[in-house]
């Protein structure tokens, strides 16, 4: 063989030897995230800065049309074991929406050494975070099914009659009708939204310790709504993403889609098998793997 040529043959403005890198470190992204369930996204923003050199610009929306392929399939799944909590997320949305544009925009401001010593600094956050958890008590919530909160729902509307009947609709207004303004909703909601649109990440690190501690769920329940708001925040992202690049010549739309196409399938591999080994590894080896890999990000990213 070749190996020379066939290092360096370019397939759609990629060399064969970036090519597999990338699908590489889609791969261990997805693991990470997978084993862990979270870190991922941290993992592919810093490997794509420091080993490929990319700037945000083309970063983020890689990692948008990433994650909408797989915290999509995640919310799928998690939708068919009846794990995400809709009276919960509902009001969440708007507020995950609002902050990955705002974050978006702030972050292309503020310029990309910048945003790579934010990503150190949350790295750092992260170890203090996984090490609290090693080293403190947290006991896990009890796992709620969407069907569990049936008994608290009024009776569903089954005819027209039911509708025009006053207490009816006062009972089916009730039900449907969320509280998006209030102080617990923002809370939950935008940060998830601001970090993934200030640092590329999908942000389910910042929602998933947010939705147990703050909404008090269980983990199980946690990585549900997560991946619901990722998954919408990430469609909102790339939207935006693709809008401003391209009318500002910052991005073509080849070269993101093109590189999202190389790293979805590591990625979507990487969580499947990150996933089966969150079935077999201790909780606390997990978490220990967890602090060394944002520990080592972090020095990367703060160093330079």
């Amino acid at each position: 063989m070749d190996v020379e040529h066939t290092a360096t043959q370019i397939i759609s403005g990629f060399t064969l030897t970036d090519i597999l890198k990338l699908v590489l470190l889609a791969l261990f992204a997805g693991v990470a995230g997978g084993m862990m369930t979270m870190g991922g996204g941290v993992i592919q923003v810093a490997g794509m800065m420091v080993i490929f050199g990319y700037g945000m610009y083309l970063i983020r929306p890689v990692a948008y049309l990433t994650n909408i392929f797989v915290y999509g399939a995640s919310a799928l799944r998690n939708q068919k074991a009846a794990l995400i909590l809709w009276s919960h997320v509902t009001p969440l949305l708007p507020w995950a929406v609002v902050g990955i544009v705002a974050g978006y925009f702030i972050g292309n401001h503020i310029g990309d050494r910048t945003v790579a010593i934010m990503l150190g600094v949350f790295a750092l956050l992260m170890v203090a975070k996984g090490l609290h958890e090693l080293f403190g008590d947290h006991p896990d919530k009890v796992i709620l099914r969407e069907k569990d909160l049936e008994k608290n729902r009024e009776p569903m509307i089954e005819s027209i009659e039911d509708v025009l009947h006053l207490s009816a609709y006062e009972k089916v207004s009730s039900r449907v009708k969320y509280h998006y303004f209030t102080y617990k909703n923002v809370l939950l909601g935008l940060p998830m939204g601001m970090i993934s649109g200030l640092l590329g990440i999908s942000g389910g690190v910042v929602e998933v310790p947010l939705q147990r501690y703050v909404a008090k769920m269980s983990l199980q329940n946690a990585i549900a709504n997560s991946s619901v708001l990722v998954f919408w925040a990430s469609v909102s992202g790339a939207v935006v993403a693709f809008s401003h690049g391209l009318s500002t010549g910052l991005i073509t739309w080849h070269a993101p889609v093109v590189l999202a196409a190389i790293m979805i399938p590591g990625a979507y591999i990487g969580g499947r098998l990150g996933a089966q080994l969150m079935n077999i590894l201790p909780v606390h080896i997990l978490k220990w793997i967890y602090v060394v890999i944002m520990s080592v990000i972090a020095v990367k990213m703060l160093v330079g």
